[in-house]
């Protein structure tokens, strides 16, 4: 799972489940829209929740890439993803 934490209170805010059963190993906000969060998982896919729902934004985002997700991080403008894998 992946949490979103109120840290001054110390309260889970979200639990979102990976939708492929998988470890979560990495998360990122897109930062045009903060509602919207990505998370990366041990069998390579990157997926697209919604915030405020706890729910896969699109099942057509899914996407896969060659090995475990690692990391993940969104450029300057917010338009590009950039993804790092154990391959």
């Amino acid at each position: 799972t992946a949490r979103v934490w109120q840290v001054a209170k110390g309260k889970c805010m979200r639990i979102l489940k990976d939708a492929s059963a998988a470890q979560v190993l990495c998360c990122c906000f897109q930062p045009l829209n903060e509602n919207m969060i990505f998370t990366g998982n041990s069998k390579g896919f990157i997926q697209v929740y919604n915030l405020s729902t706890g729910i896969l934004a699109n099942k057509m985002c899914l996407q896969k890439v060659g090995g475990r997700v690692q990391t993940m991080c969104f450029d300057s403008s917010g338009f590009n993803l950039w993804v790092g894998d154990d391959k």
